[in-house]
């Protein structure tokens, strides 16, 4: 069981909430890589695609 000692911190939560969008967000675009990868008949493995995202920026857009 959780138990807070504490108030919450806004700026806390808020610094939260955005980093699990981002993440939501990295593991969609790179989903979508897979999966056009797979559809293009490559063989693009989980880590191939962690090494192009942590090189190239690509937009977000999917």
């Amino acid at each position: 069981m959780l138990v807070l000692n504490e108030p919450i911190c806004p700026d806390q939560v808020a610094n939260v909430s955005r980093d699990c969008m981002t993440a939501y967000i990295e593991c969609e675009i790179m989903k979508k890589m897979k999966t056009t990868s797979s559809d293009q008949k490559l063989s693009a493995t989980w880590k191939d695609i962690y090494l192009v995202r942590e090189n190239i920026v690509i937009s977000a857009r999917l």
